[in-house]
């Protein structure tokens, strides 16, 4: 089988990989199967190591001269030009979404401005290609798959996996705390300036302390960490180091404004850590007072709120991380979701 993989991103899939290690996962996978040969293309500018049967190669390097019988394509960068190409290769197209980037409760896809705006994204389910791959992050894409009116049997939908391996290494917990913790990036996309006030908000409860696992480098946080005493700031940790920040922690905040069954919240369901999160996706495994607390969308005050509760409430802390560790139950791992995920595309050669 000749696999063609169109990806807009460079490197992610080291074993370094400052977030989501799927690709990692998928290489790693991929590298087993010799039957499959594979040209993995990527946007970016520096050269990578051949693997046995993984050729990596840059795309403006690359010449669609070959033939293939599935072509993967991540995203919406590559969409036209893999419709195009499977068209005439008589390939099979998959297009993989990890999320959607954009939770069609909260925008209104029928809006024009957001119509224009997100138009690359939209055509990826417009000008549909022969079947789907949808990561649920909570962003509801399987709903924008029925906005678009995308056939059920064009789709493959994989919850977020769970760790392979749950290390608990608490080097970041402090004692007489209750230690909360946010994890992940801190932009426009993911709601920053809500997020930062809700920081700030809660930092001024002196029996918290906030341990903040951010990617990249944002200048308002150095600036909260100068303020308050009881924040710990880790910055730039790859994937497979992220266990000493769960283990520290006694509960996540995921105040993100696109979904709430991001990676992040099932990592902390497999530490037994509960989680409180917007009430904004349709497809969540949170449940208000068993394994975590939903909160009304956008309002500040009452996260701010149920953050001192949880902080405050022992009783009520402990009963939520237990069930948080009985949900993680239900998770598939790491491994065995990319192992499926890759039978399904050789079901297509």
């Amino acid at each position: 089988m000749r696999l063609l993989i169109l990806s807009p991103w460079e490197n992610d899939w080291s074993k370094d990989v400052l977030g989501s290690p799927k690709n990692y996962y998928l290489l790693i996978e991929l590298n087993k199967h010799k039957d499959i040969e594979v040209d993995w293309v990527y946007i970016g500018q520096n050269n990578y190591k051949q693997l046995d049967n993984v050729n990596f190669l840059k795309f403006n390097d690359f010449k669609f001269n070959k033939d293939y019988d599935v072509i993967l394509g991540f995203s919406y960068q590559f969409h036209n030009l893999a419709l195009k190409l499977s068209k005439k290769l008589n390939a099979k197209y998959i297009n993989k979404h990890f999320g959607v980037s954009i939770n069609p409760i909260v925008k209104d896809v029928r809006n024009i401005l957001v119509q224009i705006r997100y138009k690359k994204l939209f055509d990826c389910f417009r000008k549909q290609a022969d079947f789907y791959i949808l990561e649920e992050d909570g962003t509801n894409g399987k709903l924008m798959l029925l906005l678009f009116k995308v056939p059920s049997y064009k789709i493959r939908v994989n919850e977020q996996p769970k760790p392979d391996n749950v290390i608990f290494e608490p080097v970041y917990r402090r004692d007489k705390f209750i230690n909360v913790g946010y994890c992940g990036a801190i932009s426009k996309y993911k709601g920053e300036k809500m997020i930062l006030e809700i920081f700030k908000q809660i930092l001024r409860n002196k029996k918290l302390h906030l341990i903040l696992l951010v990617k990249g480098f944002n200048k308002r946080i150095l600036e909260l960490s100068k303020l308050y005493d009881n924040l710990t700031i880790l910055e730039n940790f790859s994937y497979f180091q992220t266990y000493k920040f769960y283990s520290s922690i006694d509960f996540l905040i995921n105040p993100v404004h696109y979904g709430n069954m991001t990676l992040p919240t099932v990592e902390a369901f497999s530490y037994g850590k509960p989680v409180i999160a917007f009430d904004l996706s349709l497809y969540t495994k949170i449940v208000h007072l068993k394994n975590g607390i939903l909160v009304k969308p956008f309002d500040i005050k009452s996260f701010v709120n149920w953050t001192n509760e949880l902080v405050n409430n022992r009783l009520l802390l402990e009963e939520l991380s237990r069930n948080a560790l009985e949900t993680s139950k239900s998770f598939i791992k790491f491994s065995e979701y990319i192992k499926n995920e890759v039978n399904f595309i050789k079901s297509f050669s």
